[in-house]
């Protein structure tokens, strides 16, 4: 499956967000529906956990799953 990975700006860095956490957007293809905080991806070779989980919806349709990862 390939994603979208980028890390978090200085500013981002809130709430439970950590410097080193990465974002990571994928099409909302079945396997990435069912994704949730207890999975695991791997980015760039490294295995992350899955930080927490967000279906993005238009009109009741998934069009985008963006993750949080750490590790």
């Amino acid at each position: 499956m390939r994603a979208f990975v980028r890390g978090y700006k200085p500013e981002e860095l809130v709430g439970q967000i950590q410097q080193g956490d990465r974002n990571v957007v994928l099409l909302p293809d079945v396997p990435a529906l069912a994704l949730r905080k207890t999975d695991k991806i791997v980015v760039l070779g490294a295995v992350t956990n899955i930080e927490s989980a967000e279906i993005v919806l238009m009109d009741n349709k998934p069009v985008r799953v963006n993750l949080r990862v750490r590790g």
